[in-house]
């Protein structure tokens, strides 16, 4: 162990939006970690940081951040195609750094963020923060405690409404619910069941929003044991209802509830998570008032602070990261092919 604590950890943040006031600032405040400059090339968006953090100081460009030598880590919250630019940049200048999801807009680019960090022994964190959600959570604990078994059968339907403006910059993206919302979900059932083997997909995209990319996928993923999980996305703006629920069955018991993320977002709102066992008359509450946001976002910001204070291997790595967007290269891939496809390991 060092001896150092989170409150001895300066750190620079590069993007000032929504998800890094309402998510990431609670967790810095919470961890006791120090925000020491900020930059976003609107200014109001970092003023309303600086507000929150009077203790820090804004930079005129990222290139003039990631420079500070005070900093110990550099978070980065902006596109993926923006985010690629700045991770080298910061990884060149020495600085370990927390990225969002996806890593890149694509394999190619995130193997050169994974490939600089590796060659300059940067610590490198991808925001993969729905493993600590309270659903994966709770179900992580009825795994770990041997009462699941082996995955036989999930359903996650995931159906949202809510319109995107077409002047964000996220309704230009040309791939868009998988690559941005399922990769939640791709990430967390590998980490609770390892890798699926096969990959069968329809993407969609409705007329009835103003986005280049995709608004609806339909993916079946099957792992070697023949378990397969099915995942129903979609984003709607043709009536207000919410449908988060997710069921995951094993050999000895299942785990079922609903994310409640989407039902004020970005304001915290609860998960419900059950467990029955089989042959149990009645489902065990597991949860029912812990949130997904802010508090999963403690897990990668937790452990980028321990990978630099005191050598832990994160879980949301670089390769970790790649992984994720090589099963979203497959979605995408099937789709187009119209079959299933194996997944590149």
């Amino acid at each position: 162990m060092s001896g150092r604590s989170y409150a001895e950890l300066a750190v620079g943040i590069v993007g000032c939006g929504e998800i890094m006031q309402y998510a990431h600032l609670p967790i810095y405040s919470r961890l006791g970690m120090r925000i020491r400059r900020v930059f976003d090339p609107d200014s109001r968006r970092s003023q309303a940081v600086l507000k929150r953090c009077p203790e820090a100081r804004a930079a005129d460009s990222y290139g003039e951040l990631v420079c500070d030598p005070e900093l110990d880590f550099v978070d980065i919250a902006i596109p993926p195609q923006e985010q690629v630019e700045v991770a080298l940049a910061a990884i060149q200048a020495g600085k370990h750094v927390l990225c969002q999801k996806p890593l890149a807009p694509g394999l190619k680019d995130g193997r050169r963020i994974v490939a600089a960090a590796r060659d300059a022994q940067i610590h490198l964190v991808v925001n993969h923060q729905m493993r600590w959600a309270p659903f994966i959570r709770h179900s992580a604990e009825v795994v770990r405690r041997n009462e699941f078994g082996t995955l036989v059968y999930g359903r996650v339907s995931l159906l949202r409404h809510g319109r995107i403006p077409p002047d964000h910059w996220i309704a230009g993206q040309p791939r868009l619910t998988c690559l941005f919302n399922s990769i939640h979900i791709i990430d967390s059932l590998r980490f609770l069941f390892g890798e699926p083997g096969t990959v069968i997909v329809l993407v969609r995209h409705d007329p009835q929003y103003a986005v280049a990319g995709d608004t609806a996928v339909e993916i079946w993923l099957q792992w070697p044991t023949v378990a397969v999980v099915s995942i129903s996305d979609r984003q709607t703006v043709r009536h207000r209802h919410t449908s988060t629920e997710i069921l995951l069955e094993g050999e000895r018991g299942a785990v079922f509830g609903r994310i409640g993320l989407w039902d004020r977002y970005p304001l915290p709102s609860p998960d419900t998570v059950w467990y029955q066992a089989v042959g149990a008359p009645d489902p065990t509450v597991l949860c029912t008032d812990q949130s997904w946001m802010p508090d999963a976002f403690a897990g990668p910001i937790s452990e980028i602070g321990n990978a630099i204070l005191d050598g832990v291997p994160p879980t949301v790595d670089g390769a970790n990261a790649l992984r994720n967007l090589e099963v979203v290269e497959a979605v995408y891939a099937s789709s187009a092919a119209g079959c299933g496809i194996p997944i590149d390991s």
